[in-house]
């Protein structure tokens, strides 16, 4: 019996490429995959709690706005705690951090859009923890010739979590009532969050050598052309990374509000994500990322054009699938394109940091996106703008990580 269950355990890695990654890495994947268990369970649902409380698009998009941004700045200090302790010691303190986000959100119930601004740091705080740690172990945990591997099994969990989470909780909120309904996903989510905060007890601390050094990482940025182009390149991605999807969700729910059909939206999404995912890992490589981010830009743009002419319900919901198709190609394969573009770093800056600045420009790109958002969320027209701004920003990413490789990689140090 033990046979056959590890032959059943064998060849379920070895569909998955899983044999080709350490033993280190599974267990930074596992605790991953909790990770997105409870912040998919409340997912987009914390959107529309805030939205069912004062029925404002404005409020969802200024909660998200300080999480990214907040994220960003949060970065910065994480990013040194991290070269003091390890990667591994700052994704404690982020999942430690959501244990306590996820239960203010329990006790302050119908009072939580009143204290919206401070949930929203705390979750920025808890966020700007773990991300940075995660970043890290992603280029300690992964080599050149498995990253677009283990990238891709990182989207299948996500894709994964997607397909089942959102239904359960919008046919529970649905059933059971908003008040309670919130209250169960919720308290679902602190308890995997604790089950989290001990599988990441398990992963086996790295140390990453160097000094603070982020006024210099800034300096290199702002003067090194390839690096300035490849942080702008993040930004333009940025607008739609969550803006866009975030457009889709609460828009939709603005024409069924309904949490279930909300959630069964959602597990559609997660399905096409994971039928992505599973085709990226076999075609997306080094050779060809480029190639796959414009194909997928064209394809969602050219999906978004009829948003001018129809928006209702239906409309919406296909978009929303489409996109977790196409997002794949042009998120997770501009992640490559990044990592790979700093795999040999100047001798004088850590990674750690360059990771951090890093999310100051995506941040950035993420809060314009909000931005716009807010401007052009009041007409058929403006949103049919909206979603042609969205799908047009990654191919200015595009043309800047095409025109980057044109420099070579600078190595030395600056005085």
């Amino acid at each position: 019996m033990t046979n056959h269950t590890n032959r059943l355990k064998v060849s379920f890695e070895y569909h998955l490429g899983l044999t080709e990654i350490s033993a280190n890495t599974k267990k930074f994947i596992f605790t991953h995959f909790n990770f997105l268990l409870f912040t998919t369970i409340p997912g987009v649902f914390i959107n529309t709690f805030f939205f069912r409380q004062n029925g404002s698009i404005a409020t969802v998009a200024i909660y998200n706005a300080i999480c990214v941004f907040g994220t960003a700045l949060v970065m910065q200090i994480s990013s040194q705690i991290s070269l003091k302790k390890s990667p591994v010691f700052v994704v404690r303190i982020g999942v430690l951090i959501y244990n306590v986000f996820y239960v203010s959100l329990l006790l302050l119930q119908k009072d939580a859009v009143q204290f919206m601004p401070l949930l929203a740091i705390m979750n920025a705080a808890a966020s700007g923890f773990y991300w940075q740690g995660y970043n890290e172990l992603m280029k300690i945990c992964t080599s050149e010739d498995n990253f677009d591997r283990t990238v891709s099994m990182m989207g299948l969990a996500n894709a994964v979590v997607t397909l089942a989470i959102p239904i359960f909780s919008g046919l529970l909120i649905t059933n059971l009532g908003g008040k309670l309904g919130y209250s169960i996903i919720f308290a679902l989510s602190f308890l995997f969050s604790l089950y989290t905060t001990y599988l990441s007890t398990r992963i086996e601390k790295a140390k990453i050598h160097g000094k603070s050094n982020l006024r210099l990482v800034y300096r290199h940025i702002l003067t090194d052309r390839k690096s300035f182009e490849i942080y702008s390149a993040e930004m333009f991605r940025g607008i739609r990374n969550m803006a866009f999807p975030l457009f889709l969700s609460i828009v939709f729910f603005e024409y069924i509000s309904n949490e279930a059909v909300l959630g069964v939206n959602s597990m559609l999404c997660g399905f096409a994500a994971m039928f992505s995912y599973i085709i990226a890992a076999k075609i997306v490589n080094q050779g060809n990322r480029l190639k796959c981010i414009i194909i997928a830009t064209l394809c969602s743009l050219v999906v978004a054009i009829p948003l001018f002419f129809i928006i209702n319900a239906m409309a919406l919901f296909l978009l929303a699938i489409f996109n977790s198709v196409l997002a794949t190609y042009i998120d997770n394969t501009s992640i490559a394109v990044f990592y790979s573009s700093f795999k040999e770093t100047r001798s004088d800056i850590n990674f750690s940091q360059i990771m951090a600045a890093r999310e100051i420009f995506f941040g950035a790109g993420r809060v314009i996106g909000y931005v716009l958002l807010i401007l052009l969320s009041g007409s058929r027209f403006n949103m049919a703008l909206l979603v042609l701004i969205f799908n047009i920003t990654p191919i200015i990413t595009w043309a800047l990580f095409r025109h980057a490789e044109s420099y070579p990689v600078s190595t030395t140090t600056v005085s």
